[in-house]
Formats: C-alpha cells, structure tokens, sequence
C-alpha cells in the first residue's frame, strides 16, 4: 500500500514498483509522480530514459530554447481541460503522428493515462500502402483525404479514402475502446464527454 500521507516513503515505494515494470534500470531512468488521494487512491506515475531527455534538451538547445520544466503530456491536459469543463469526466484522446495519449481528466485533474503505439503513421503507411505512393506523397492524400465515415454515404471517388483510413484506424479505436472501459472499470467513473485533439484529428 502506498502511504500517502508521508510524500518522502511514497517516493521509495514508486520507484521500487517502477523498478519492476520497465525495461531498463532505475539508474538510466527519470520518475515523477502524482499520488491521487481518497476517494481515487492512486498514484499517477511518468517514467522516461534519462538519455531521452538529454538528446531533448540538447536539441532545444541548439535552436536557443531553455524549458523551464519538462511535462508529461497527459498530465498537462489537465489546465486544458479546466478550461473546457472543470467540473466534469473528460477523457483526452491526443492523436499525434507516432503516437497516441488516452488520458482520464476528472474535475480538472489527470487520474489516469495510456500512451499508444499507433497514430498518424500507421494511416500514412496505409494510404501508402493501398495507392502504391512514396511516403510524403501518401502523407499529402492523407491529410487531404482521410475521412472516417461509413463508405457507402460517399462517392465513388472518395469511398476508397474511407476504406483505407477506416483500416488503418481500426486496430487503434479498439485500443481506445479497451483504455476506456480500463479506466472505468478501476476507477469507478463514467465519462461525459471525449475531447479529440492532436494532428491527426484534424
């Protein structure tokens, strides 16, 4: 059990808990956590590669950026999401290009979040795939023409589209159904409203 009223034993056990479910050593690694008390009692954990960070901040350096902190995306929903409804269950599904965060923001605060392995790409590769293009060339009818609807409320000429980006998104919709019935089921809550973001929403 974590001992949530005494910050510094918390930080111990996290960490050995950590330990145990990465694929790296503590050493090579960065932590940061959130405890998430009564009714929730949770801890909400983050864990990066220290040389991640570092070829990060060296990047940045390099165009004369100095972060002043570095964020956990899914955490930093959450001033978004006091914003739109402060009060409420949202759950934020962030489509990036690599990647996609499923996060639980409940009465403005992140309790829960799931990063996925698919986006963006995997629909570029798709429509690469299926019109035989090179991948910029693919990446432009994407954005130009991906659409998820049901095929047969389009044309002819824009059915394909639907088909491809339709098998593409697949597999991650049911990651995101899988994540949202997860996330129900141990915390008890029950979602509002879905707020879709990132490029690939678009």
């Amino acid at each position: 059990d974590i001992p949530f009223a005494d910050a510094k034993r918390a930080i111990a056990i996290v960490g050995n808990e950590l330990a145990d479910d990465i694929p790296w050593e503590m050493e090579e690694a960065i932590f940061d956590h959130a405890l998430l008390p009564a009714p929730v009692n949770k801890v909400l954990a983050a864990v990066v590669r220290s040389a991640d960070v570092r070829t990060l901040l060296d990047r940045l350096e390099a165009k004369g950026i100095d972060p002043r902190a570095l964020a956990v995306a899914p955490v930093s929903y959450a001033a978004l999401v006091r914003r739109i409804d402060p009060t409420g269950t949202v759950l934020v599904v962030d489509l990036g290009h690599q990647r996609t965060n499923v996060a639980l923001v409940e009465a403005g605060r992140t309790l829960a979040a799931r990063t996925l392995s698919r986006a963006g790409h995997q629909l570029t590769e798709e429509f690469r795939r299926t019109y035989q293009l090179p991948y910029a060339e693919a990446e432009e009818l994407k954005e130009a023409e991906a659409v998820l609807v049901l095929e047969e409320e389009l044309g002819d000429d824009h059915a394909g589209y639907a088909g491809a980006t339709a098998r593409a998104m697949a597999p991650l919709l049911r990651e995101i159904r899988f994540t949202h019935g997860l996330f129900g089921t141990r915390l008890g809550t029950k979602v509002d409203r879905v707020l879709l973001c990132g490029g690939t929403s678009l």
